[in-house]
């Protein structure tokens, strides 16, 4: 079992514009807060940050819950960054420094270091390319798809609610010193996202029992939460058999 999480994360407000117009990028974080896991723990999980093909409408939200198989398209040739981590990771504390100093710790988050020049290209526009209003900030950076990679053994459990961010670290020159600073963009009520949930059952047992018409049935049922399988339960002459109450089952 597979899912990816596509999302968007946007400023707070239009047109934005950085807090000094002198300033000098330094990197850029994708910061997606954990909240929980199922599966094995202890073995790491491989999660590639790419952009999505086209702008994720905001109404995915809601439309494509029934199926968990929204129609969204990854861009595998903008790679934003990779990060690996295992579930009892997100315990342990992450020091964020400026300079060679600690300023504060968080826990709980998965942060992908940004591609240089991919973060740079947002960061160094204008109103007129990426930062005039929604609809222009959203064709310069359509959306994140974040996919774990290979088989993983594990789910891990992300909220977009709060936490989730996209960091922005530069520096302005005030006079004749240097700020570093630091800018997020946020998920917004303008941000569409969704979840594709993938099984793959190739070489799986339950193969053997799936789609069988045996009229007396079969031994076993593989029952998976959706969208997964389901079982049809026929109890011959059931109509015939006046009300009963059902002790254990």
């Amino acid at each position: 079992s597979k899912a990816t999480l596509f999302f968007q994360v946007k400023p707070f407000s239009y047109p934005f514009k950085f807090t000094d117009s002198t300033k000098f990028f330094d990197s850029a974080v994708l910061v997606v807060k954990y909240t929980n896991f199922y599966g094995d723990s202890t073995l790491p999980v491989q999660f590639n940050l790419y952009e999505t093909a086209d702008t994720i409408a905001v109404d995915t939200a809601i439309s494509p819950t029934h199926t968990l198989q929204p129609n969204i398209v990854i861009n595998r040739s903008r790679l934003w960054g990779t990060k690996s981590m295992s579930a009892v990771q997100y315990k342990d504390s992450i020091a964020i420094k400026r300079g060679d100093s600690t300023y504060r710790k968080v826990t709980r988050e998965l942060r992908i270091p940004l591609d240089r020049t991919l973060a740079q290209r947002i960061f160094n526009g204008d109103s007129a390319t990426v930062f005039g209003s929604d609809s222009i900030f959203s064709r310069a950076l359509k959306g994140f798809a974040l996919e774990p990679q290979g088989s993983p053994q594990s789910l891990h459990y992300f909220t977009l609610t709060t936490g989730t961010q996209l960091q922005f670290y530069y520096r302005a020159k005030k006079g004749n010193t240097q700020d570093t600073l630091e800018t997020n963009f946020g998920v917004t009520f303008r941000c569409g996202h969704a979840v594709k949930f993938d099984r793959d059952r190739t070489g799986g047992e339950i193969n053997n029992f799936l789609g069988q018409t045996n009229p007396l049935g079969v031994s076993q049922l593989y029952i998976q939460s959706a969208p997964g399988t389901y079982a049809a339960l026929r109890i011959p002459d059931i109509d015939t058999i006046s009300n009963k109450i059902i002790h254990r089952a």
